[in-house]
């Protein structure tokens, strides 16, 4: 009986103790709190929303300014800032890059990173074929002669008409695919000889 008494408060003691575990980004989320002269009281809904983000980061290279508007210490400039660094350098490779955006101090950053991740995408995404057909650019252009005078050379005769002409035929989709022909006729040519 002793016994198992004696397992039962050391497991009560080993629940109670995990209970008060406390996260590596609450002491960074205080310092900012005091760098910033605001309460050092973080309310419930921010700490369970931090809890959540904690155990399921979100994925950088792929937020949206929504998904940035739920982190309490950004605001809307800094959140502005990544957007557009991640738009302009196409995504980040490390949470290391954070502290190329000027807007971001050090504590934010380091405190960022708990609540963030980075998965780089390495793979090279082609267009299906489909998409190029349907999505593509067509060109054409049509040049047509037509000599308003008799040429001395017309008069002892040619094998084809006095007109001459060219069609140009481009179907391009951005840098990955190009295709085309040209065709032309010189005045006197016979057609398709």
């Amino acid at each position: 009986m002793r016994n198992c008494v004696f397992m039962l408060i050391l497991l009560l003691c080993c629940v109670v103790a995990n209970a008060q575990e406390q996260h590596a980004w609450e002491q960074l989320y205080s310092e900012l709190l005091e760098v910033e002269e605001q309460e050092n009281i973080m309310s419930e809904e921010d700490y369970d929303l931090l809890c959540s983000l904690e155990m399921q980061p979100i994925d950088l290279n792929k937020a949206t300014r929504e998904d940035l508007e739920q982190l309490p210490f950004l605001s809307p400039t800094q959140i502005e800032d990544i957007l557009a660094y991640i738009y302009q350098y196409h995504g980040m490779r490390s949470v290391g890059e954070l502290l190329m955006i000027e807007s971001l101090d050090d504590i934010r950053c380091r405190l960022l990173s708990h609540f963030v991740t980075i998965k780089v995408d390495d793979e090279q995404h082609y267009p299906a074929l489909s998409t190029i057909l349907r999505s593509g650019k067509h060109n054409i252009l049509f040049t047509a002669k037509v000599p308003f005078y008799t040429r001395v050379g017309d008069k002892s005769g040619y094998l084809g008409y006095p007109y001459s002409h060219s069609v140009r035929y481009k179907y391009s989709y951005s840098d990955y695919f190009q295709a085309g022909f040209v065709g032309a006729q010189d005045g006197g040519e016979p057609f398709f000889a």
